[in-house]
């Protein structure tokens, strides 16, 4: 069912656009050109504009962290195990990795759409390197609505080892990822000795 309404919504905004451009290029040879374009033109907005919000709106966001969690990012100042699973009451399906990753992997990372760069934040100082990547939706066309959740992944580098922090959330926040961080050290995985 969900298929038919998103399909029939995609289809109708492709007819609109098609028949705003057959209509505009007619219009341009007709007497009132004003007020023969006006139309036209408004339904070929009206048809991006549903393609838009159909394919490409919300798929990506900017995490919202507040100054204190980012600062709290930046004092970890060593990571001190190798991959495990991590249970935290709670908090569904949390990926947390350890690896080997350098600064340079990060500096320029390339996202499966281009677009989505925009979205994302950096933050370094003498030791330690930070990359938020952009909220990355479940966007599908087999739910209503398209989006429910939201992947969040925080990359944190520091000396020779890398720390990567992935979980889905609808709230844009620095809750969970606290608790998370909170986790971390009390487990001994990460230190944070930077005053």
């Amino acid at each position: 069912m969900t298929y038919v309404f998103y399909g029939v919504l995609t289809i109708g905004a492709i007819i609109t656009i098609i028949s705003s451009v057959a209509t505009f290029i007619i219009s341009l040879f007709g007497k009132d050109k004003k007020k023969s374009v006006k139309a036209p033109i408004s339904g070929f907005i009206i048809g991006l504009l549903i393609i838009f919000l159909l394919y490409f709106a919300g798929n990506y966001s900017k995490w919202n962290l507040d100054t204190d969690t980012k600062e709290h990012l930046l004092s970890i100042d060593s990571i001190n195990s190798i991959q495990q699973e991590i249970i935290i009451e709670g908090l569904d399906i949390i990926e947390i990795s350890v690896g080997n990753d350098s600064i340079e992997d990060y500096k320029d990372f390339l996202y499966y759409d281009y677009y989505a760069k925009i979205f994302e934040q950096k933050l370094s100082d003498n030791e330690t390197f930070v990359l938020i990547m952009p909220r990355s939706s479940n966007a599908s066309f087999d739910q209503i609505p398209r989006i429910t959740e939201y992947e969040n992944t925080v990359i944190i580098i520091t000396g020779n080892k890398s720390l990567r922090i992935s979980f889905w959330e609808k709230e844009n926040s620095s809750e969970t990822l606290n608790i998370i961080l909170d986790k971390l050290s009390e487990m001994q995985v990460i230190n944070e000795s930077k005053t």
